[in-house]
Parts: structure tokens; sequence; C-alpha cells
């Protein structure tokens, strides 16, 4: 069994429910709710320990409370928090303000040091699954070094780097996904991987999925949904697809996974994705 290497960010959340998000200068009353774990990558590295896998957790937390209950958390679902640095400043921190939609918008509240964090190219075999939850630049070295390891390595979409990554999957939000790539995001991104590009997939929300490859672009109505909080929903997706490229199963599986994964996780009020296996799933009825 590949291990599955989780690259991103840790967070604590401070969620606020809101009627809508005031322009500028305008007041809204909100709703404070109480804070919760959170972070685009342990909440992916939570979901994917959901599936049974084996999973390492890269990223850093800081010297607070915060941290400390974030790091118990991952350590506590059998997560290897072994590469998870603990840092004299704060733990990243985030404001999430949910509309009654369901839909959030996200605020940095602390600085973030992801960049500072050293991806362990020494640990991972070849054959093991690398996922960047969270892409700095920094991180460009390693990525070539993983790959000429054995390494599948997978990311979010990213602006164009330095030189070619050999990246095999890009998954993430079709809203993270660079202006000038938005045209042609299968183009961009395979002029970028070397030619190593085998599937691009890029959630839109309720407008579904786009799913690219060399014999070209699917799309993937979304499921409907009745969304409480969408907070996590992305990050179930992406622990789907992770999950069927790491058991080798067609990525069609792990799309309609993601669908199903994300609409739950929307239907949820918290950060965390809800557990697979309370995931109802389409194929099992």
């Amino acid at each position: 069994m590949r291990k599955c290497w989780v690259v991103g960010p840790i967070a604590w959340d401070w969620p606020y429910h809101l009627p809508r998000l005031p322009s500028s200068g305008e007041f809204v009353q909100a709703e404070r709710l109480a804070g919760r774990l959170g972070g685009t990558g342990a909440n992916v590295a939570r979901a994917l320990a959901s599936r049974h896998l084996s999973v390492a957790m890269v990223g850093y937390v800081g010297r607070d409370s915060y941290g400390e209950s974030s790091k118990k958390d991952l350590g506590d679902r059998g997560i290897d928090v072994s590469h998870v640095l603990t840092l004299p400043g704060e733990t990243s921190q985030v404001l999430l303000f949910i509309e009654p939609s369901g839909e959030r918008t996200i605020i940095g509240a602390a600085p973030d040091y992801l960049n500072s964090v050293t991806l362990p190219v020494g640990a991972v075999g070849s054959g093991d699954l690398v996922y960047l939850a969270g892409w700095r630049e920094e991180f460009e070295p390693a990525v070539g070094q993983l790959a000429s390891a054995g390494a599948i390595v997978a990311t979010v979409p990213f602006a164009q780097p330095s030189a070619a990554l050999p990246v095999s999957h890009v998954i993430g939000s079709a809203s993270d996904v660079p202006e000038s790539a938005a045209a042609d995001p299968w183009a961009f991104y395979s002029s970028w991987t070397g030619g190593r590009l085998k599937h691009l997939t890029l959630t839109r929300g309720a407008r579904g999925v786009r799913s690219f490859s060399d014999s070209g672009c699917a799309e993937v109505p979304a499921a409907a949904v009745t969304a409480v909080d969408t907070t996590g929903a992305g990050d179930a997706f992406a622990a789907a697809m992770l999950a069927a490229i790491a058991a080798g199963l067609p990525l069609q599986k792990g799309i309609q996974d993601g669908i199903a994964w994300g609409a739950a996780a929307s239907r949820t009020a918290g950060s965390i994705p809800p557990d697979w296996a309370d995931v109802p799933v389409p194929s099992a009825h």
C-alpha cells in the first residue's frame, strides 16, 4: 500500500454566520460560532485517513493551544505527524464568513509560514503519493526530486513556475486557476509539467466538475444539495481523487466519489469533511 503524503495548511477556523457579505464601508451583523479544527491540508489528510490509507501530514503549527489541538487530532486519527513542524509563531488561523446559502468566504488571520516547510524528499518512497494541498514556489526544487525518486506528485492549481514541474495530477478549484490559464487550463498545465500531466480536475461548486486529459474535457454535474456550510467540500473532493489514484482506480470513480463526499461535507456544519463511512455514495444504491 503506497503512502499518501499531504503537504499544506493546518489551521484553526473562526466561523461566523452572516446574512450576506457586506459591501465596502457597509455594516452587517454576524453571529460568532465556536472555533474549530480546519486547514486545507489537514482536512485532506483527515479525510484520507478515514479511507484507512497510510497518511503522513507535512506542515506546521505554532506554539499555542490551537497547534497542540490540531496536531493531537491528526495523530489520534492515525496520521503520521512526525513531519509537522512546531514554529515559534502562531498556528495558521482563518476567519470564515458563512452565508445562508452555505457559501463561505475565507480570510487569513495569522501570518503564513507554509513556505518555510521542507518537503521530506528522503522519506518519500517510490510509488508514494504526494499531494501539495497548498502550493508555494519554494516547493519547486523538491517536486523535481520527488518525481525523480518515483513518487506520484499531485498539486492544487499553481501559477507559472520558473521551470517545468513533473506533476502528474492537478486537483483543485477552478477559482484558483491563474488568469493566464483560464482560457485553456489543460494546455497551460500540460506545457508546465514537462509532459507528465495525466489529469487535471477542477471543481466549480454548483456548476460541477471539469475533467481534462489527453482525450479531451468532460463535464460532470454537481450533486443536488441544500448546503449548510461548504467549508471542507473541496477538501473532501480532493481526498476522493487521491484515494482513487492511490488505489489505481479509474479517476472517474474518484470524481463520482468526490462529488458525493463534497455534497456530504456541504450538508455538515463544520470544517472537517465527514468520515468516508458516513458518506452516502450513489453507486451503493
